[in-house]
């Protein structure tokens, strides 16, 4: 399976170009593919501000992922720019996950532009039948591309995540739609503790390698 690792990251009051400028030169620097967005939609408005939400990504194993960490936590320079980047910031999170839909697949020209990420919470002892049930569910979807189905290493064990990305925000809305039929005459819902929340960000930086 394929890993990949976001950070998440809300600014202090007025630090946010300074933080986007910073977390792209960071991602630069990481030499792996990964991508950038800012928010436009967040599940609670209430919060303390929107959160930056980068990510790093082309893991095919966790032994790649223990050999990041191990030279970034060697290297001043890594640790320096990272300190620095949250210095900026109210807060600051590292959620590493597992792709559980294989490798990410786009048609060639696609371009992402807004990148949506769904979270479901399992009931107890529904986690298997509700990954099951949105896989199932993936592969029927008519989109440019297939979602990915991810979940956390940490956090609530029954926590699946979907992750859609379209070139518009109507194209993301059609699939969002195309979805919800799906999902709903699968039965999804009664697999729930509560209703699943959404995020919607749009990519400003994005790394090819």
């Amino acid at each position: 399976m394929q890993y990949f690792i976001n950070f998440l990251r809300t600014p202090l009051p007025g630090k946010g170009p300074e933080v986007l400028a910073a977390v792209k030169a960071s991602l630069d620097a990481t030499g792996r593919p990964g991508n950038l967005t800012a928010p436009i939609s967040v599940p609670n408005p209430t919060q303390n501000g929107p959160s930056f939400v980068s990510l790093i990504g082309g893991f095919q194993n966790l032994d790649e992922v223990d050999t990041m960490m191990e030279s970034s936590f060697d290297s001043d320079e890594v640790q320096s720019r990272l300190a620095s980047i949250d210095a900026l910031c109210h807060r600051t999170s590292y959620i590493l996950s597992e792709n559980l839909s294989g490798p990410v697949e786009r048609p060639d020209g696609f371009q992402a532009n807004l990148i949506s990420r769904t979270f479901f919470n399992s009931k107890m002892g529904s986690r298997n039948d509700l990954l099951a049930t949105l896989l199932d569910v993936r592969e029927k979807i008519d989109s440019t591309g297939k979602p990915m189905v991810s979940r956390p290493l940490a956090g609530q064990g029954g926590l699946i995540r979907v992750t859609s990305m379209a070139g518009s925000l109507q194209e993301l809305e059609d699939n969002r739609k195309d979805a919800l039929a799906k999902l709903a005459s699968a039965g999804v819902l009664d697999l729930l503790t509560q209703s699943p929340w959404r995020s919607v960000g749009r990519v400003v930086h994005r790394v090819q390698v």
